[in-house]
């Protein structure tokens, strides 16, 4: 940049500002100002200027010019430089006034050099023009065209350096382009960071509902159940966790929607009930919508639809209790998604509705606020259609669109003038009922579709940070504190080795944003998405929650969590490692896990057994249209339809199900009791691989006898159960009870009902299941 020297620049001006006042007052007569302010001093040389007095009025100016100059020397911002070229604009005006305007206008133009803030008065002076003349120009300043030429590049390179930020005078040539490596540097930001920097307090919530949790949540004309359905959570009278099944859409979302419902008055996270957009929260066969839960204190938290004012849903009541307000129950595939997709720019803002004001509502999300705005305008433009088409079907020959408000009015005008001379009350009262109502309603729509529109031209207000920084303030030092666990969950689980760490930044690349950048062990990083599979990036966004969702927990949230088939979006590969970090870092907590893949129902229950944990498990077995949803038990696949073929005194499906329950004892067993197995390509068995090795070991623990009554009748599992054979109907029905019965008896020897699970081997000699009421020893 060009070097510039501001005391050689301030004196030249002077310079000039000196010889502008001689041209106009050349005995320096006139009134003494160096009492006077310069506020005074100002307001004494536009009287001047407005009484055609000039030549104070340039002795006014000068006196300003000088001052200006020695605070400009002293600190040479641009606000104080800015005073000096004001000042001496004014001088030129006042010396050059009326017969050199020309000149003096085209010379303030020409010194400006883009300063900003000149007085109105004198922008407009300006404004109207001006040109040069040498000889004026040589009797106001002495200067020949050239040296004015030099003064003013003099006067505008000064300006540039003074006025220009600080650091934009820092100019390096030659250099490389600007490093857009975002991950790298957010990286480095988190590395760079205090360790050990005070985190900002969280709220001090009302911890009285902390150990509450949930026995029963029932709904009726909710969802997908128009009659009264209620799920049971609990075991011998006591709060337990739940494996809720069934299909995808038999129902299972009716339920864990009620359970929000009730509790938190949302579903999804959203208290928008009547969007076109989403699953209809009212059934269509059912006046009412209501979902009641029962307490483990006791208590009941019953929330019914109600139709508004402007005919929309809401919930019956808005207060929520305490153990439910500081985070949403429910983890979705839908959260997951939020935010994957959302930009990291706002994607703080996806946790807005987590950690509210201490005493007050529930947080709310402002991309929500926003949308319920775009859900409702979107109805209320049907309704118009809707509205107006009637009234065109009542008045076939009218051609206006009466959508339109001003077309509307015009319509009506017209009535009016067919029923009275004179279109007022009597003239309304004389339309038919039918028409009143239809322009009233429609009215009321144009009116609420103006109201959203200019709410919804304000949205960027919505969605300023400062509208929601003290929201945001609350939900900073939650999320700034998950970062190690996060980690420590996702190494632990994926045993991914190459990764460092997963550094979590919170409004550092914007003012609510969440950034996630993953640090690798040869110094690299990236983010997500850059990064990871979609089953990593998934993990990711399910870890996130649930680290959200503990520290809600020891701030006094109840410690109930549902994970609404959260879990089956995450890879096969890491899924078990998931659910079992679940088991273990959610001890206290009950939770109810969804899902309708009986593969994984399996591989659940076998994790919630091996850590101890109390679960039941409910199974939706069917849906239909009028009846809604039947709950029933555990999955009704082999223990149950065994006991069910003995009820009916069906041999096939009795037969059949012996097959399929011996399966599950062979498959269960085989490792759990260490027997011998023929290993085969792929390692997929039979009972024929499985049960001769397992039949040694029974017979040594005592159920020798069992286990040969079963091998005496195993064919039957095939000859009625597998095939269709003619002869077989022949087979007497007490052969395949005793068979029923023995594989029956073997289950039970095998399988604990207290704690759901199988034996297993801990010494050489002894079996046990998980709690101990099942032992077998040689």
């Amino acid at each position: 940049m060009t070097q510039v020297d501001l005391p050689s620049t301030y004196e030249a001006i002077s310079r000039i500002g000196e010889a502008l006042h001689r041209s106009r007052n050349p005995r320096s007569l006139g009134p003494r100002f160096d009492r006077l302010t310069d506020e005074q001093l100002d307001s004494r040389r536009f009287d001047y200027i407005k009484h055609q007095n000039y030549e104070p009025a340039a002795k006014a100016s000068l006196e300003l010019l000088r001052r200006a100059i020695q605070i400009a020397l002293k600190q040479s911002t641009p606000k104080n430089h800015q005073r000096v070229i004001v000042a001496l604009a004014w001088l030129i005006r006042g010396a050059s006034v009326p017969k050199r305007s020309a000149t003096g206008r085209q010379m303030v133009h020409e010194v400006n050099g883009g300063v900003e803030g000149f007085p109105r008065s004198l922008r407009q002076w300006v404004s109207n023009g001006g040109h040069i003349n040498a000889r004026h120009l040589t009797e106001l300043t002495g200067c020949t065209p050239q040296e004015w030429r030099t003064f003013v590049d003099q006067v505008t390179a000064t300006t540039k350096f003074v006025v220009a930020p600080a650091a934009d005078r820092i100019r390096i040539e030659d250099r490389t382009p600007l490093d857009l490596d975002v991950a790298t540097r957010l990286a480095r930001i988190a590395s760079s960071a205090t360790s050990s920097a005070p985190v900002d307090r969280l709220p001090e919530y009302d911890r009285s509902d902390a150990k509450l949790r949930v026995t029963e949540v029932s709904v009726v004309g909710f969802r997908g159940s128009p009659a009264r359905v209620a799920l049971d959570l609990t075991k011998n009278g006591k709060p337990v966790d739940i494996l809720l099944w069934g299909d995808n859409g038999v129902g299972k979302s009716t339920l864990v929607d009620g359970l929000e419902f009730a509790l938190q008055g949302r579903v999804d996270r959203s208290s928008d009930f009547t969007s076109g957009l989403r699953p209809k929260v009212r059934n269509l066969l059912s006046p009412k919508a209501a979902a009641n839960v029962t307490l483990s204190d006791g208590s009941r938290v019953e929330r019914s639809l109600v139709t508004n004012g402007n005919g929309r849903d809401t919930p019956s009541h808005l207060d929520v209790r305490a153990g439910f307000r500081i985070a949403p129950i429910v983890i979705r595939r839908a959260d997951i998604l939020r935010f994957l997709d959302a930009d990291a720019l706002s994607r703080g803002a996806v946790f807005f509705d987590y950690f509210p004001e201490a005493s007050g509502a529930l947080g709310v999300r402002p991309d929500e606020e926003l949308k319920l705005l775009e859900e409702e305008r979107s109805l209320l433009r049907v309704v118009r259609a809707d509205l107006a088409e009637q009234l065109q079907t009542l008045y076939p020959d009218q051609r206006r669109d009466l959508g339109i408000a001003t077309e509307l009015d015009a319509f009506v005008h017209d009535l009016l003038l067919e029923v009275s001379d004179a279109p007022g009350e009597a003239a309304v009262d004389a339309l038919p009922e039918t028409v009143r109502e239809l322009v009233h309603e429609l009215r009321e729509a144009q009116n609420r579709l103006r109201s959203i529109k200019k709410r919804l031209e304000r949205g960027v207000e919505l969605l300023n940070p400062r509208a929601y920084k003290s929201q945001f303030d609350r939900v900073v030092p939650a999320l700034q504190s998950v970062g190690g666990e996060l980690t420590d969950s996702f190494i632990t689980i994926t045993r991914a080795k190459h990764v460092v760490a997963l550094d979590v930044l919170v409004a550092k690349s914007g003012p609510m944003s969440l950034d996630v950048v993953v640090r690798f062990d040869n110094g690299t990083a990236a983010l997500p998405q850059q990064a990871f599979s979609e089953g990593y990036k998934d993990l990711v966004a399910l870890l996130f929650f649930l680290a959200v969702t503990k520290k809600a927990g020891d701030l006094g949230q109840a410690k109930v969590l549902v994970l609404d088939d959260a879990l089956q979006s995450v890879d096969a590969s890491v899924r078990v490692g998931v659910m079992d970090y679940v088991l273990q870092n959610f001890k206290d907590w009950q939770l109810v896990i969804t899902g309708h893949d009986r593969g994984w129902l399996a591989q659940v229950r076998g994790l919630f057994s091996r850590r101890g944990r109390s679960v039941v498990e409910r199974t939706i077995a069917r849906w239909t249209f009028s009846e809604g949803i039947h709950v029933t038990g555990a999955t009704r696949l082999r223990i149950e339809t065994l006991r069910a073929g003995l009820e009916q005194h069906d041999e096939r499906m009795t037969s059949a199900a012996v097959g399929i329950l011996l399966e599950e004892i062979c498959h269960e067993l085989s490792w759990r009791v260490e027997t011998s197995v023929k290993r085969r390509e792929g390692d997929r068995y039979t009972i024929g691989d499985m049960w001769p090795g397992l039949c040694k070991l029974l017979r040594t623990v005592g159920l020798a006898e069992t286990v040969d009554s079963v091998n005496q009748r195993l064919d039957l599992r095939n000859l009625l159960g597998g095939h269709f054979n003619d002869f077989a109907e022949s087979i007497p029905w007490s052969d395949v009870e005793v068979l029923a019965e023995d594989v029956l008896h073997l289950y039970e020897a095998v399988h604990c009902d207290q704690c759901g699970a199988w034996i297993r081997k801990v010494t050489d000699k002894t079996y046990l299941c998980t709690c101990g009421a099942l032992s077998l020893t040689k």
